[in-house]
């Protein structure tokens, strides 16, 4: 064996460990991008009572609250929380990695795209119209006949579709000031839309809630926080431990905004 052939032999094997060794760091740096705790996450939410939303220019509601319980027990800092139209917010959260959004009706049709932690709360998603614009109409055929509007790529939206409503004839809002108004002027003659935020818009505008009438319920809802389906199970678990724990807290937070535990 001549010497110029030994000295190529160990600068390939040099070559082969050098590189093993590169893929080995590329690895961990790539696993190491996804979010180990809380406070790497991206919290999403929008405008919706009395779930999330914005008083005089601060965040609350059920669902804020008992995240920052969560993140109390967890040992965390209060962590930002950004505020979107709920179709921008949905498509970060399907699509961008470590971000949360919430509060999300959890059923067949979105399980497999979202991690879950819950449940936060329940409610119903229900078909509503004015009080004095009732005739008695409460079947859906009868209703089709209608126009309707409901939050932009809402469930409320989604469930109309889904019992056969045309999509192209559905109204879509970005708030539920602007469905009411819409309701009011009588240029839609129902909406569809979750009934705890009917309730909450009636309250803190000064209407009665019986201008308004439950014509049909579409679903009961279980409301949860909704991670991007590339969280890491360990933090999905984590999460759910520490909610698990404050179930007594949860539940005075939902009585403290709904009237219910």
């Amino acid at each position: 064996m001549t010497e110029q052939y030994i000295t190529t032999k160990i600068r390939n094997r040099a070559g082969i460990k050098v590189k093993s060794l590169f893929l080995m760091v590329f690895t961990i740096s790539v696993i190491s991008l996804n979010a180990t705790g809380p406070e790497d996450l991206v919290y999403i939410t929008e405008d919706y009572a009395p779930s999330n939303y914005l008083e005089n220019g601060e965040l609350k509601g059920v669902a804020v609250d008992l995240l920052r319980a969560l993140w109390n027990k967890m040992g965390v800092e209060n962590q930002a929380i950004e505020v979107y139209p709920w179709a921008r917010g949905y498509q970060m959260v399907l699509n961008r990695a470590d971000t949360v959004l919430f509060a999300m009706t959890r059923n067949k049709d979105r399980e497999d795209f979202f991690k879950w932690v819950g449940p936060i709360y329940r409610g119903r998603t229900s078909i509503i119209t004015l009080s004095d614009n009732y005739d008695g109409i409460e079947s859906l055929s009868g209703i089709m006949s209608g126009k309707l509007g409901a939050l932009r790529d809402d469930l409320g939206y989604h469930l109309l579709i889904k019992e056969g409503f045309n999509p192209e004839l559905i109204w879509e809002g970005n708030s539920v000031e602007q469905l009411v108004k819409m309701l009011e002027s009588r240029r839609i003659d129902y909406i569809s839309i979750y009934e705890d935020s009917m309730r909450e818009y009636a309250s803190s505008t000064e209407r009665e809630l019986q201008d308004f009438k439950t014509v049909r319920v579409l679903s009961e809802n279980v409301m949860y926080y909704a991670f991007n389906k590339d969280t890491d199970d360990s933090l999905i678990k984590r999460f759910q431990i520490a909610l698990d724990q404050i179930d007594d807290q949860r539940r005075s937070i939902v009585e403290s905004y709904m009237g219910i535990p």
